[in-house]
């Protein structure tokens, strides 16, 4: 203070850091077993908490219920505020979240996985190459940004895994062994990358390795058997020095973005639409299927023989055709997903459950429709023979387009019963089978003798009785209602499936 000063300088009062991540009484039990018994801890921005415990202990569970991955059973948990249940988009978009064995969609690229990730959190355009680039450079990616994903080494998946959970600058990192696999050189960059975001965010670290809690965590918390048993500061090293020296990309950029319910639709059904002909899925469905058709059209359908301008052999076969193939499509559609692990990255990130599920549903559906595009030389055929009539012609592709969505739609639900696809693709084609002989003779004169009652809503309930009308050229107000509630009933049922069976 000056001489001349008539005020006291204001006195310095340090105020309490910000809780970014408040956990009270978290629980999770499955059947005869508590995995979390009753957590609770906080972490304050600036805070770097390290997440040990033996295996089984708990910490992967707790850290799945901390992203939305998994519902907790009892208790509570909040990210910046918002309630990971009541409020879980918001929880999940101020968060970056890498999941255990930091998985990926091995058949993109790394910069086409980024940009993937990117556009399900809202940016666009120049924010878009922006965010993808600064997590590029500050993973060290840019060697290998070209190459598919399944090609790198197991340590620069993990920094694509990272990549991801750092686009988007976000306030809170949950990080599941982020070094694993990592080369001593690479360890210490992300450590040292750690250490300079922590001031600015809450950042949570699961990890075995006890140097690297001394290395950058500021404080450490034990668990075993679902509790916490220890919550103290570990001993630091000189080394781990938080720095200001984190630059952001732009932190003007708003987290959360409100956008069209749709858009996240669209952008999982192109990314699984690509994933198709990354690999040869579709080469061979396509070969398979127009084989399949010109053999049954053909031959068996007797097409010259009838010396009729019609494709009504074609449409005869498509159904029976349909129900063998089409459950080789959905048969990976969520049984991949659980393989590989994508699930857990895919469901944290801000994306609605119901959008994914649809999403997936369109690129399969957007598929089936790009093969049965490609059986036009079939309609030059029977144009350049005779004059049929198109409309008709027409109204048949229209049925046969919605009889392959009825079936997908079957598929894609249950693949999300087992991780196994041999096994999801037996039971889509059984239950396909089902719908599609529902009305014929043998079924519904066993059903009028024993159970009266369903013999007629099994013909109704019957995909390929359906069908026959779109074949004769009558499009009926009633049998599109039927195909719209037949796909939006099992895209309902795809969505329970996957919320009770994605953790297993």
């Amino acid at each position: 203070m000056t001489a001349d000063s008539n005020v006291s300088e204001p006195a310095i009062v340090k105020r309490p850091a910000e809780k970014l991540i408040e956990i009270v009484g978290l629980s999770k039990r499955f059947a005869g077993f508590t995995a979390v018994d009753n957590v609770s801890f906080d972490v304050a921005r600036g805070e770097v908490l390290g997440f040990l415990g033996p295996n089984g202990a708990g910490k992967s569970t707790t850290m799945r219920m901390l992203a939305g991955f998994m519902t907790p059973s009892a208790g509570t948990a909040r990210i910046c505020g918002h309630d990971v249940r009541e409020d879980s988009l918001a929880a999940r978009a101020s968060m970056g979240f890498l999941p255990e064995g930091a998985p990926t969609y091995p058949e993109m690229t790394v910069l086409g996985f980024l940009r993937f990730v990117a556009r399900i959190r809202g940016y666009r355009g120049g924010e878009l190459a922006d965010r993808v680039d600064h997590a590029v450079a500050l993973t060290t990616l840019a060697g290998v940004r070209l190459q598919p994903i399944e090609t790198l080494s197991k340590g620069f998946k993990r920094r694509v895994g990272l990549a991801q959970a750092l686009l988007h600058d976000p306030q809170v990192l949950v990080l599941d062994e982020p070094t694993d696999g990592l080369d001593p050189n690479q360890k210490h960059e992300v450590r040292t990358l750690i250490a300079r975001m922590a001031p600015e965010k809450a950042i949570v670290i699961s990890t075995h390795i006890l140097e690297e809690v001394e290395a950058v965590c500021t404080r450490a918390i034990i668990i075993a058997g679902g509790r916490v048993v220890a919550d103290a500061t570990p001993v630091r090293w000189p080394g781990a020095i938080h720095s200001t020296a984190w630059t952001r990309c732009s932190g003007r950029l708003p987290i959360l973005r409100r956008r069209p319910e749709m858009r996240n639709v669209l952008i999982v059904a192109r990314r699984e639409l690509g994933g198709y002909f990354a690999t040869p899925v579709a080469v061979v469905f396509i070969v398979i299927f127009l084989a399949l058709q010109g053999a049954l059209t053909f031959n068996l359908g007797n097409f010259f023989a009838r010396d009729q301008a019609d494709l009504v052999p074609f449409f005869n076969f498509i159904p029976w055709v349909f129900l063998l193939l089409v459950p080789a499509i959905t048969m990976r559609l969520w049984a991949e997903e659980r393989r590989l692990g994508t699930i857990e990255l895919l469901l944290t990130l801000p994306i609605a459950q119901w959008q994914a599920v649809l999403g997936k549903f369109l690129a399969a559906w957007g598929f089936c429709a790009i093969a049965l595009l490609l059986t036009f030389p079939f309609v030059i055929t029977v144009n350049y023979l005779g004059a049929p009539d198109n409309g008709v012609i027409a109204s048949g592709y229209l049925g046969a387009l919605l009889v392959a969505g009825a079936f997908l739609s079957v598929g894609a639900a249950l693949s999300a019963v087992s991780r196994n696809q041999v096994i999801a693709f037996v039971l889509a084609v059984s239950v396909c089978f089902i719908f599609a002989v529902a009305s014929y003779p043998v079924v519904t004169d066993f059903l009028s003798r024993n159970v009266p009652v369903l013999a007629e809503v099994a013909r109704r309930m019957s995909v390929t009785e359906r069908f026959m009308g779109f074949t004769r050229g009558v499009i009926a107000l009633r049998d599109i209602i039927f195909f719209a509630s037949f796909i939006g009933f099992w895209l309902f049922v795809n969505t329970v499936i996957v919320e009770h069976r994605k953790a297993d």
